[in-house]
């Protein structure tokens, strides 16, 4: 075999990179990709990912705000209230209209303090009738001084009523039977014919003949009004507003009201009369059994047993009439509607003055001055449910500090709710889970501070386990179960 003999010079520079040495550089390079490669994989089987369930939630005061509530319906007079005022306890924030109410707390105050002015007459009268007095001239003043000094005046008479004869006395007293008999009958009838027109209003329909002019033409107006209202205040479907229904019962209890004052002083005045038949009936029982037995102890007993009837029916009257102001009185404050603690107007209902506001409707809360503990109601979907459980730690983004600025607040689940809930409105279901923070500040990069707010939105990311980087990209990619 012959030799090929080639010059050195003659060599393609790809012969000679083949049969070269590898630069020490690119051994570098593979062993540093080699070496960054391990690192990685050592930080990933060490280095620890939160797995998270992710839910919406709203923060909330630690100290619950005070919830302003209507306890009465009806048209709203004036607002008092704005968003973001402070208010002081006891500061009205709405009133509602209250004037019926007023007309009824004035008539009725009045019957209060007649009535009780004439208990005062009635028990000066029992103190001259016990000789405790001698005459009633310090109740001059009194409104009823005239009837009982008449009545005085009658037993004075009757002490020194021995001059006259028996058969005088006899035909005088039952006269004075007869008269006050026919007295209470037309009273009693005139009570029964009250009490029937408040069943009439009360049942809108009238049984009045039209005879008896007066009623019949006192319900039929009624009735009128009633339809004037019904078709003032008709809808498109024909149905009554609840402005209509506030108006009606408005007017009914105005009428009821009218009439429930009137058979008050047809009472009294029959109280009165069936006190003076008692009298008459016994002194002519008494008269009738002889001249001599009418002695003054018989007639100013007689007159003491009626004054005392006369007393116990005025304090019964009395005790109803003040507990109908109380009641009174208690709407009307209900109509008032204060702030029941100090703190800044969070309104939660629009209202306006001239609107009608139903009974129960909630127009504000009370957020107290310096609260700075809250907690965040975190709304967990069914499906994660099973996942949660107290004590797992749980990171919370506000949507109006964004995390990549401000960070995020951290907190403990406190407590789970054991029941679902439903929202109505949407018909999504969801479980309750409470979340408590320690810290409610966040600041930025510059150290400005910020803080919670009631009711800002946030998303929570509830913390259920911990997972490796590589566990973690090996599920990913399904290469591990």
């Amino acid at each position: 075999m012959k030799p090929i003999i080639m010059d050195m010079r003659e060599i393609s520079d790809s012969t000679e990179a083949y049969a070269a040495k590898p630069h020490k550089i690119f051994v570098i390079f593979i062993y540093t990709i080699l070496g960054m490669l391990a690192v990685a994989l050592i930080w990933a089987y060490f280095w620890k990912l939160d797995i998270v369930v992710k839910s919406n939630g709203i923060f909330k005061m630690q100290d619950s705000a005070n919830v302003i509530s209507v306890e009465t319906g009806g048209r709203v007079v004036a607002v008092y209230m704005q968003e973001g005022i402070y208010v002081n306890e006891g500061d009205t924030l709405l009133t509602i209209d209250h004037e019926k109410e007023d007309e009824q707390l004035e008539i009725y105050t009045e019957m209060l303090s007649e009535t009780e002015e004439r208990l005062s007459m009635l028990e000066g009268y029992q103190d001259y009738l016990d000789d405790k007095i001698q005459e009633l001239e310090a109740f001059k003043e009194n409104r009823f001084y005239q009837e009982y000094a008449a009545r005085a005046g009658i037993i004075t008479a009757n002490k020194d009523a021995g001059e006259r004869t028996k058969d005088n006395q006899i035909m005088q007293y039952e006269q004075n039977i007869k008269s006050t008999e026919e007295s209470i009958a037309y009273y009693q009838n005139q009570k029964e014919e009250y009490s029937q027109a408040v069943r009439c209003i009360k049942e809108k329909n009238n049984t009045f003949s039209e005879e008896d002019t007066y009623y019949y033409s006192l319900i039929d107006s009624y009735l009128m009004s009633c339809k004037t209202i019904n078709e003032k205040y008709a809808d498109s479907d024909g149905n009554i507003t609840e402005d209509g229904k506030k108006a009606l019962n408005s007017l009914e209890m105005e009428q009821i009201t009218a009439l429930q004052q009137q058979i008050a002083t047809v009472e009294g005045t029959l109280l009165t009369l069936k006190g003076n038949l008692d009298t008459a009936e016994t002194q002519l029982a008494v008269t009738k059994n002889g001249t001599e037995g009418y002695t003054k102890e018989t007639t100013v007993l007689t007159e003491k047993n009626a004054v005392s009837t006369e007393l116990s029916g005025y304090e019964a009257k009395k005790k109803e009439y003040e507990e109908n102001i109380k009641s009174i009185e208690s709407s009307i404050k209900k109509c008032e509607i204060q702030a029941q603690s100090s703190g800044y107007v969070s309104i939660l209902t629009q209202t306006e003055a001239g609107q009608y506001i139903q009974s129960g409707t909630g127009i504000c809360e009370i957020i107290p001055k310096g609260t700075n503990s809250y907690y965040a109601e975190v709304y967990v979907s069914n499906q994660d449910m099973g996942m949660i459980a107290e004590g797992q730690k749980v990171k919370l983004e506000i949507a109006a500090y964004p995390s990549s600025e401000y960070g995020m607040l951290e907190g403990v689940i406190d407590t789970v709710s054991k029941d679902i809930k439903a929202d109505n409105s949407t018909g999504s279901a969801y479980y309750l889970v409470r979340v408590r923070c320690d810290k409610t500040e966040l600041y930025n990069k510059e150290g400005k501070a910020v803080t919670v707010i009631n009711g800002m939105a946030c998303q929570a990311k509830i913390i259920t386990d911990e997972q490796s980087v590589l566990r973690y990209v090996l599920d990913k990619i399904d290469l591990i179960d």
